[in-house]
């Protein structure tokens, strides 16, 4: 979630001391993709075995539950990726549309504004849920100066980036939670 340079700032220590080791520890052999010449494929790849398990699908799954409704991914059929990470991945990039594919395959069944709508996300409302729930617990976090792990001046940084709006909820909830948790436990970086 956080770049080496990053984590050494927030930590307060040089980046030189840090070991990053434990990367290829928990994720044996992810960067070993079987598309070593097709980064478009690579990357597919990549997203579908991390991303898309630990957030896409989870916040799928989580929206649908708190209105009883079983969502089902239609693409995520086995045989459907499959078939599609064997295509070059040239021919799944396109300055035309979003996802080139998709919209041939669908073309001639769907009417064109559906076939031709721009792309909306799907976001949960964990900003408003966290500023809610949660904003005296992260400020007092922020401004506190009393983390067992994080560097004053790099949580000032965070601080501040939230306030305008630059840093994503996750990344706040991230640190917030790990401090947290070393405060319950008693540990010390």
């Amino acid at each position: 979630m956080f770049s080496p340079l990053t984590i050494a700032e927030l930590l307060g220590r040089p980046l030189e001391e840090l070991d990053f080791g434990w990367r290829s520890v928990a994720f044996p052999n992810l960067m070993e993709t079987p598309f070593p010449n097709d980064q478009i494929n690579r990357f597919s790849y990549l997203e579908l075995n991390t991303y898309l398990i630990s957030t896409l699908l989870r916040d799928t799954d989580q929206l649908g539950m708190a209105h009883a409704l079983s969502v089902r991914g239609p693409f995520l059929d086995r045989i459907i990726i499959e078939k599609t990470l064997r295509l070059p991945g040239e021919w799944k990039l396109s300055s035309d549309c979003a996802k080139p594919l998709l919209v041939q395959a669908a073309k001639d069944g769907m009417p064109p504004a559906c076939v031709n709508r721009k792309k909306q996300s799907f976001e949960l409302p964990f900003e408003s849920f966290f500023s809610r729930y949660f904003k005296k617990a992260i400020k007092d976090f922020l401004y506190s100066n009393d983390s067992l792990i994080f560097s004053t001046d790099a949580l000032a940084t965070v601080a501040k980036l939230h306030e305008q709006k630059k840093l994503f909820w996750s990344r706040l909830w991230t640190l917030f939670s790990l401090d947290y948790f070393c405060h319950k436990h008693n540990l010390h970086s």
